[in-house]
């Protein structure tokens, strides 16, 4: 035997998870009810009176087993606790193995501030700046903070690798 992480969706009859949230007490509470009945299968639960999303962790033979298993038990606990049961909008069934190894990357880009961008740069933190308000190739920020810009890493060093830098101040132009 193997372990699963099931998930199984439903969106309710007219509804779309791009719809605005739909707080509805009585959905709550329907919720934690369904929340407490998947207790044997260590089930997580979230939604509202848009739909609902239950994960679940069984063990099976394979993955077709694993999927009828946790969208049969969760369909039956959703419909014990009165919240719909349909339409299914995902099932997404994967080995616990797996899940963990995935759960481990991290799932946001690498970003620099300016004194990181600065020494992939070789410059000052003062030149980023200029750099990143005149250079027409230097990369956007990812995020602009009270404290300052936020760059993504790749772009930052992908500047870096193609950027023609001539060391030393400009000569003045004559006027």
């Amino acid at each position: 035997m193997t372990g699963y992480s099931a998930t199984v969706e439903v969106t309710a009859h007219g509804h779309s998870p791009a719809d605005p949230r739909v707080d509805d007490p009585a959905v709550g509470q329907r919720l934690s009810d369904f929340l407490d009945r998947l207790a044997d299968m260590w089930g997580a639960v979230s939604g509202d009176g848009r739909g609902w999303s239950a994960t679940v962790t069984v063990d099976a033979d394979g993955i077709d087993t694993a999927r009828e298993i946790a969208t049969t038990g969760v369909l039956q606990q959703a419909a014990a606790s009165g919240l719909p049961t349909g339409p299914v909008t995902r099932v997404e069934v994967v080995r616990e193995d797996i899940r963990d190894t995935e759960l481990e990357r991290p799932t946001l880009p690498e970003l620099v501030s300016g004194p990181e961008a600065a020494e992939i740069l070789g410059v000052s933190r003062q030149r980023v700046h200029q750099l990143a308000h005149q250079h027409p190739d230097f990369p956007a920020p990812a995020y602009r903070l009270g404290v300052g810009s936020l760059w993504f890493r790749a772009g930052v060093e992908r500047f870096a690798r193609d950027w023609s830098r001539k060391p030393g101040r400009p000569a003045k132009q004559s006027a």
